[in-house]
């Protein structure tokens, strides 16, 4: 999904619980297994502190029932640390 703004860091954190919840209503449907998600890509480039947006995934009752957060990987380059 695109957020329109760009990007998730230029997105509020609402929209993205908001986005979350769809894919979880679509998953409650009663659609074929190839049709329901399966697997969550989360592109974060940009945003300094990624754990607002991960706490979702523990805090919020609808996405922690729909998703697991099974890892966050971070990128860094050297240079700039």
């Amino acid at each position: 999904y695109d957020f329109g703004s760009g990007c998730i860091c230029c997105s509020p954190k609402g929209d993205f619980a908001r986005r979350l919840w769809a894919l979880a209503r679509w998953n409650d449907e009663d659609l074929e297994e190839t049709q329901k998600v399966t697997h969550l890509f989360v592109e974060t480039t940009g945003l300094g502190e990624p754990d607002a947006f991960a706490k979702l995934f523990f805090h919020d009752d609808v996405v922690a029932a729909a998703f697991e957060l099974r890892c966050v990987v971070a990128v860094v380059n050297p240079a700039n640390v």
